[in-house]
Parts: structure tokens; C-alpha cells; sequence
């Protein structure tokens, strides 16, 4: 495990599942952890479950994230990836790395 690696690491994201985890991690390529925070407070709210995300509006899901740096590949992304963890993981971020996909790796 990562914590035997890194004891006392400690991530600046907010979460508070895998999947807000996984998204908060996508959003935050080249933007700083306190902008992710920022706006996660309020999409964690509204997208509590991977098929949330799957079935998203693009368009609104994009302005709803705007104020992250390369936003609309983000969107995409983060779609892409709720629609995939439905289609292949029953909705769940898989728990081990040797159950993620190669799509995930």
C-alpha cells in the first residue's frame, strides 16, 4: 500500500469516496488543488454516483467545471469515464490496481 510507502502523505483534494476521488484527480491536471476544491464542493453535490455523470449533460457539465484549466477535454473525460465504470464496473471505481483497466492504468 501506498500509506507503508508514504506514511503521513496527505492529499489536498476533498473527498470523500473513490469516485469523487478519481474525478477530483482528472480535474486537477495543470490547476491547482484550491480551484479543484473549489468547484468539487458543488459538483459533488449533484453527481453522486458514476451513471450521474454518465448520463450528464456535455454542455452543462462543461460550464459547471469552466473555471478549470482545459476544461472541456476534463468534461469529456470525466463522462467518459462514469459511462465506462457503468458499463464495465457496475458503477464502481474498481479497489485494487490490478482490477483497473487498461483504459484506467
Amino acid at each position: 500500500m501506498l500509506s507503508a510507502t508514504y506514511p503521513g502523505a496527505h492529499c489536498e483534494l476533498n473527498y470523500t469516496n473513490p469516485l469523487e476521488l478519481l474525478v477530483a484527480t482528472i480535474l486537477s491536471a495543470q490547476c491547482n488543488d484550491k480551484q479543484v476544491n473549489l468547484v468539487t464542493a458543488g459538483l459533488f453535490k449533484k453527481y453522486r454516483s458514476a451513471a450521474d455523470y454518465a448520463h450528464a449533460d456535455l454542455q452543462q457539465f462543461s460550464e459547471e467545471i469552466r473555471r478549470i484549466g482545459l476544461f472541456r477535454n476534463k468534461a469529456k473525460n470525466i463522462l467518459s469515464v462514469g459511462k465506462k465504470l457503468c458499463d464495465q464496473h457496475h458503477g464502481e471505481v474498481p479497489k485494487t490496481m490490478e482490477d483497473l483497466p487498461p483504459w484506467m492504468a
